[in-house]
């Protein structure tokens, strides 16, 4: 099918008229007309009747404006993605991984192969982000795209929400709790908690549990943690407990030392792309839509995982 009758015939599909398509497509009347007429040869039918009032689409021509649509969008979007590539040749995307493989656990390795075998021509960086700096590397622009832990109240931020996972309680095999299979929140509460430093404040009220508990957690110790490893060492020698995502136990607390047991009745927490929203760097929105397809596809490598869906 030729993509300018095509085009033609969506225009005088909305404007509701041949006339007005004419005057749209600022080309001659009986030249749309030939345009149509061979389009509905192309096709075997009609597409549309002629009245008093303009033009009315037939069933066949209603198919035919939806999917038409749809069509030229993805060939002007393609049309774009190549005319950028011509333009500036191969070109780099940094993304960030909020601790590391622990960010989407196992999926992280997935998404970005998947994204590096979809774009070839774009070369990836790849660097481990923090706690407390995850955001801050995105508005500041060191990385441009990064698999976060929300959540995130940055409105110089784009978030999209991929899936989410059980949220665990992580302490040492000589706290009172260790032989206990999951804990309750009452179990929780009162235990004092590593203090996640410098992270966003909303952020580190949900990890320390501040909305469940109506405020800040104990502290006996001065001790604190803006990575995985600090956290693994804080609970390896204090008597405190941390809540974190199932994937960063498997990946980044893990040790004969310490246990993690599921906290009956905490939120799940989520995986996320973020993005800076102005401006949005090249290939930020495709790395996230390549998430959200990996997700979808292989979530079931997540235990307890759960797309999120607005």
């Amino acid at each position: 099918m030729d993509l300018r009758a095509l085009r033609l015939f969506v225009v005088i599909a909305e404007e509701g008229s041949i006339h007005a398509g004419a005057r749209r497509l600022m080309i001659t009347q009986p030249a749309v007309s030939q345009t149509l007429r061979k389009l509905e040869r192309e096709v075997g039918g009609a597409l549309v009747i002629r009245t008093s009032r303009g033009i009315q689409l037939t069933p066949a021509g209603v198919a035919l404006l939806d999917h038409g649509r749809d069509i030229l969008s993805r060939m002007d979007a393609a049309s774009n993605l190549v005319r950028g590539i011509a333009r500036t040749g191969n070109q780099v995307l940094r993304v960030g991984l909020m601790s590391g493989t622990a960010s989407a656990g196992d999926l992280t390795f997935p998404i970005v192969a998947a994204f590096r075998e979809r774009h070839p021509q774009v070369r990836l960086t790849v660097s481990d982000l923090s706690f407390d700096d995850q955001f801050d590397a995105l508005v500041t622009g060191r990385v441009d795209v990064a698999l976060v832990r929300p959540p995130c109240d940055d409105e110089r931020l784009e978030i999209v929400d991929l899936f989410c996972e059980p949220t665990v309680l992580c302490f040492s095999v000589q706290h009172r709790l260790a032989e206990a299979d999951v804990v309750s929140l009452n179990d929780v509460l009162d235990e004092p908690m590593v203090e996640l430093v410098r992270a966003p404040d909303r952020w580190r009220a949900f990890w320390e549990l501040n909305e469940l508990r109506g405020g800040p957690p104990r502290r006996v110790h001065p001790e604190h943690a803006v990575t995985l490893s600090e956290l693994q060492y804080t609970l390896l020698c204090e008597p405190v407990v941390a809540a974190a995502a199932m994937s960063a136990w498997q990946y980044g607390l893990s040790s004969p030392l310490l246990r993690a047991v599921p906290i009956v009745g905490a939120p799940p927490n989520a995986v996320a792309v973020a993005f800076r929203r102005n401006p949005v760097r090249a290939w930020a929105r495709e790395f996230a839509a390549c998430a959200r397809e990996i997700s979808e596809q292989m979530l079931d490598l997540v235990p307890g995982g759960k797309l999120i869906t607005h």
